[in-house]
């Protein structure tokens, strides 16, 4: 699955992804997550992940 993403300047995201354990992709570099979810700055995100 692939989400298109964009946070308002000074604004923190938490986006959670309905995958826990995994790797996603992050504008196409690998990242690991335990529970699914990570913490975004503002700007413009791809995320990747297995269903």
């Amino acid at each position: 699955m692939k989400m298109e993403v964009e946070i308002p300047v000074g604004s923190i995201a938490k986006v959670k992804c309905p995958v826990s354990g995994k790797e996603i992709k992050i504008n196409h570099q690998l990242h690991s997550t335990q529970d699914g979810s990570v913490e975004l700055q503002s700007g413009k995100y791809s995320i990747e992940y297995p269903l």
